[in-house]
């Protein structure tokens, strides 16, 4: 399964520790939305490739 994480907070710690468990089991990629130079359209195309978005 493919699982994106959108990551809106940079600051928060549960989100890494969940998404190093996920990547043991499942295809995980990570977008930082809090970085200035994020394509909002290669988000777009990622999340409609993921099975599954989460935001954290």
């Amino acid at each position: 399964m493919k699982v994106l994480y959108l990551i809106i907070d940079g600051t928060a710690t549960a989100p890494k520790e969940l998404i190093e468990l996920h990547a043991l089991e499942h295809e995980v990629e990570t977008v930082d939305l809090t970085e200035s130079h994020v394509s909002y359209e290669s988000v777009l195309k990622k999340i409609f490739d993921a099975d599954k978005v989460v935001s954290w």
